[in-house]
C-alpha cells in the first residue's frame, strides 16, 4: 500500500475571528472526517446581520460562530478539504494556511 492510499480527507471550517489582530488570517474553527456537518453549522449558526456596540455580526448571539465573521471564499475561507496522511499532517497544515 503507498502513502497516498493511506491519505484521507478531513474539511476543516476556516473562518476569521473578527477580534484577533490580523483578521485577514484564517482560524480554524472545526474539523471534520465529511464536509456535512460543517456546513450544516454555518447554516444552522447564521442569522440576520446585527450589531453588539461597535461590531457587526452575522452569527446567533452566544453561538459558537458569534465571534467570527461569515467565510469570504475569495479568500479561501468556508469549509476547506485537506488532504493528509496523519492528523499531524491536517494540523500543519492548518497551521501553515492561518
Amino acid at each position: 500500500m503507498n502513502h497516498e492510499e493511506k491519505a484521507e480527507t478531513f474539511y476543516v471550517l476556516l473562518l476569521n475571528d473578527m477580534r484577533a489582530a490580523n483578521i485577514e488570517n484564517g482560524t480554524a474553527v472545526y474539523w471534520c472526517r465529511t464536509p456535512e456537518p460543517l456546513v450544516q453549522l454555518l447554516e444552522s449558526e447564521k442569522v440576520d446581520p446585527w450589531q453588539d456596540g461597535g461590531w457587526n455580526k452575522a452569527f446567533r448571539q452566544g453561538g459558537p460562530l458569534e465571534w467570527f465573521n461569515p467565510p469570504w471564499e475569495s479568500a479561501g475561507q468556508g469549509v476547506i478539504a485537506y488532504r493528509v496522511q496523519t492528523l499531524e499532517d491536517l494540523t500543519q497544515g492548518i497551521a501553515e494556511y492561518t
